[in-house]
This record gives C-alpha cells, structure tokens and sequence, in this order.
C-alpha cells in the first residue's frame, strides 16, 4: 500500500549580503589569510577556520561595521552565517566568531 506524503514546503532562508562579497574579495587579494596562516599555524586540537580565514572575517566586520569590539563578531556572524561560508570557502559556524576564539 503506498502512503501519500505531504509536500513539506521549505521556507528560503533570506540573509542580507551588504558589502561582505566586495570586503572579501579585497582581503583576499592582499593575500592576508595566507601570511597569518604561514605564521600561525593551526594548533592540533583547533576545529573550524584557520587563524587566517579568522583574522579575514573580523576584519570584514571591523571595516563593515566601522566597529573593532570582538563580543560584537558573534551576532554579526550568526546574522551573516551563508555569506561568510561562502566568501571564506568553508563553513563557518556561529562558535568560530565567539571573543574567545577571536582573542585566542
């Protein structure tokens, strides 16, 4: 006998992209993710981006939101979670913005 499923409709997710793409395509030809990653290199227990997709996305909050304090990155980047995913090229997680990462 075969059940009839309902059709689950999925809502689109709509986040807003601001100047994110541009900020990150800037940073990305400075080549500054690379440099810090070269130096930093990730401790063995770290999970989430490197140091230098990190430092890239702080300072794509920093120049968006003209605004350096880092307990602020968190909600930005829960706000921005799909647009930093994509112009960092992995994904990224509310967590890995928290000021206790970003201080580390």
């Amino acid at each position: 006998m075969n059940e009839i499923k309902p059709e689950i409709k999925q809502e689109p997710e709509i986040e807003r992209v601001d100047d994110l793409p541009l900020l990150g395509a800037m940073l990305d030809t400075t080549g500054v993710a690379d440099i810090l990653d070269e130096v930093l290199p990730r401790h063995g227990n770290w999970k989430g981006p490197s140091y230098g997709k990190l430092a890239v996305g702080w300072l794509m909050y920093i120049l968006s939101k003209s605004d350096h304090r880092m307990n602020q990155v968190e909600g930005w980047a829960e706000h921005h979670q799909q647009t930093l995913s994509k112009v960092l090229g992995e994904k990224v997680r509310t967590k890995d913005f928290t000021d206790d990462h970003l201080g580390a």
